[in-house]
């Protein structure tokens, strides 16, 4: 037992180094003017484990501390909001796939604990959670999810093969390979049966249907009724933010092209016709944009406001954006240990790891 205990250290341990010698550039953390700054909950995340270890915790590698926000503070007051998650996969059971999952107050003073496949932060007062066996004591072969609360019981059953977080009292599930909304109690409000759909903003959300001539988006009330049909031509649409929705577009003309990214607003004209090769959403005026391989952020006029220069970017939350720049880190070259956990976890904005 002893040497599979050590086995399964080593493969982890050079699994997350793996990890961070995989990738070829490091992210970092940019201002709305495009200057590096440091994201306010970082002091937060190192707090945790400052207080983690206080307590005698054992952080090992492969271990996911998961704050309300890497970038903002987007805590608010919902029960749970404010619960730092901590998983750490090398205290599972031996041979399964659970990971020891807690959730702490900011003292580091464990609130909720459980042996989990995955879980996720709380939203809504209700957190994601994939345990490692159902209810009926059966192994979850499946990765059925469902939702706990703030007592880290289930409220919702584990039932969906996949499972968001909830967005303005609805959360995007999956069920037979089709997208449908639950509602806070688990009701299935609107029925499963969408190839794809975004979550609910500002009141509506991107769903698509196959159909015999393609793929076909529109946008939905929370009723699920249709609030806003869109044109054959889109091949993608995304949720509606600061008013303004990002819709990729095809040319029919000129089926040879490459799809265009430009911006909606709820009428579904184009306020900012589509020109970039990708596009995000925007937060407080500022998109991320693509254009000429390169990602820089766009106002609402459709001008660069943060010039094309990044290999990607995520948008704005708060102040702050992470953004991938051309430099490589390996965590043995680095003196600092921020520097490989934004590289590591860069698309993760509301987590680290540690090494």
């Amino acid at each position: 037992m002893r040497l599979k205990s050590m086995l399964l250290y080593a493969v982890s341990a050079a699994f997350v180094l793996c990890l961070a010698g995989c990738g070829a550039e490091a992210p970092l953390v940019i201002d709305k003017q495009g200057q590096p700054t440091d994201p306010p909950s970082i002091a937060l995340a190192e707090e945790t484990v400052r207080a983690l270890r206080a307590r005698d915790a054992t952080l090992r590698v492969g271990s996911i501390i998961k704050v309300p926000s890497m970038l903002g503070d987007r805590s608010g007051d919902q029960p749970g909001s404010d619960l730092i998650l901590v998983q750490d996969f090398l205290l599972s059971t031996l041979g399964s796939m659970g990971a020891r999952c807690v959730f702490v107050d900011r003292d580091g003073q464990p609130v909720i604990e459980g042996l989990f496949i995955m879980c996720e932060l709380f939203s809504e007062g209700r957190a994601a959670a994939t345990p490692e066996t159902l209810p009926d004591g059966t192994p979850n072969t499946r990765f059925l999810t469902g939702y706990i609360d703030v007592a880290g019981e289930f409220v919702i059953p584990p039932r969906f093969r996949f499972a968001a977080d909830f967005r303005e009292g609805l959360a995007l599930v999956m069920e037979n390979s089709t997208f449908g909304f639950i509602d806070l109690a688990g009701d299935l409000v609107i029925p499963c049966q969408y190839a794809q759909a975004s979550d609910f903003g500002e009141g509506l959300a991107a769903v698509a249907e196959d159909a015999d001539d393609g793929r076909r988006w529109r946008y939905i009330d929370p009723t699920g009724a249709t609030a806003l049909e869109l044109p054959e031509t889109v091949v993608h649409a995304d949720v509606f933010s600061d008013g303004l929705a990002a819709v990729t577009v095809t040319d029919p003309a000129r089926p040879e092209r490459a799809a265009k990214t430009g911006y909606i607003g709820k009428s579904g004209a184009f306020v900012i016709e589509p020109q970039f090769e990708s596009a995000g959403a925007f937060v407080d005026g500022l998109a991320p944009a693509k254009r000429k391989g390169r990602w820089g952020y766009i106002d609402k006029q459709g001008e660069f406001a943060i010039e094309p220069q990044y290999l990607d970017a995520v948008p704005f939350e708060g102040d702050v954006a992470f953004v991938h720049v051309r430099k490589r880190v390996w965590p043995w070259q680095s003196d600092s240990w921020r520097e490989c956990m934004y590289w590591l976890d860069w698309m993760h904005t509301d987590r680290i790891d540690i090494l």
